[in-house]
Formats: C-alpha cells, structure tokens, sequence
C-alpha cells in the first residue's frame, strides 16, 4: 500500500512534467531564474530537446510512483 505522499509527489512529477514537455523554453526560464543551474544562453532549439526529455522523463517516474 502507498502513503498518500507517495502518490502526492508522484501527481506534482507528472503534472510538472507535462508542462515541462508542453513550455520548455519557459520552464527552462524559470529554472535559470529561480535556481541559478540549468542550460544557459540563446541555444533554443537544444534547450527546447532537452526540455522536452527531461520533461517526459519526469513525467513517466511521476506515472511509476502512482502506479506502483
């Protein structure tokens, strides 16, 4: 049986996920801005793979911890 954080958490990866996968220029943004790490400069089209990865990524882990 799962603890409802578990599945908490697991809701929050996929919801962010998502949109990181939809809006990855904006979610990168948002990271360099709050976060001070991430790909920096003008290289949107590799930002932009790279947030979608990363966002699909997080998505499927957020999918496991719910299912499982």
């Amino acid at each position: 049986m799962q603890s409802w954080l578990t599945v908490a958490f697991g809701a929050f990866c996929v919801v962010l996920g998502v949109v990181w996968a939809i809006k990855p220029v904006a979610m990168g943004k948002l990271q360099q801005q709050y976060l001070y790490l991430g790909a920096g400069g003008d290289e949107v089209q590799i930002n932009e793979t790279l947030g979608r990865v990363a966002g699909l990524v997080l998505a499927a882990a957020g999918v496991y911890l719910v299912v499982t």
